[in-house]
C-alpha cells in the first residue's frame, strides 16, 4: 500500500488549515452584510477546499491479481491485464490503461519524503508486481 508523502500531507494540511483561517476571517468580516454573503463566500470556500482535504487520503494498494487507488474520494479497481505500465505525468506518477488512458495516482508524487529516486522505486514495486514477480516486490 502506498500513500502520498507525510510531508505532502502535511503540506495540503496547512494549505487547509491556512484556508480555513482565512474563511473564518472573512466570515467575521461579513457578517456586518449578511448572511447572503457569508454563504455565498463559504460556498466558494468550500469549492476550493475540498479537493486539497480529499487529496490527503489518496491511496494505492497493489497485489497479485491487480491495483486498486484511490483518488479524490473514489476508488477504482484494475486487473493486471489492464495496466500497460506507469510513466511521469504532470504532478504524479500516472497509470497507462491498455487503451491508452493515463490514470493519475495522486499517492504516487514525483518525490516521496522530498525524494525522487524513493519516488522511483515504489514505482518499480509496482512494475515488477504488474510483471507477474512479486517475490521482489517487498524490496526498497
Amino acid at each position: 500500500m502506498f500513500q502520498s508523502s507525510p510531508l505532502a500531507r502535511a503540506g495540503v494540511q496547512l494549505v487547509a488549515l491556512l484556508l480555513g483561517l482565512v474563511v473564518a476571517l472573512k466570515a467575521m468580516a461579513v457578517l456586518d452584510h449578511g448572511l447572503g454573503v457569508l454563504t455565498a463566500f463559504l460556498a466558494v470556500a468550500a469549492a476550493l477546499a475540498a479537493p486539497l482535504l480529499l487529496d490527503l487520503w489518496a491511496v494505492v494498494r497493489a497485489d497479485r491479481e491487480g491495483i486498486r487507488w484511490r483518488n479524490r474520494g473514489l476508488a477504482h479497481r484494475l486487473d493486471w491485464n489492464e495496466v500497460a505500465g506507469f510513466e511521469r505525468g504532470p504532478t504524479s506518477m500516472v497509470l497507462r490503461r491498455v487503451d491508452g488512458r493515463l490514470v493519475p495516482l495522486r499517492a504516487l508524487g514525483l518525490r516521496y519524503f522530498g525524494s525522487k529516486r524513493l519516488a522511483a522505486e515504489r514505482v518499480a514495486v509496482l512494475e515488477r508486481l504488474r510483471r507477474g514477480r512479486p517475490d521482489h516486490a517487498g524490496q526498497r
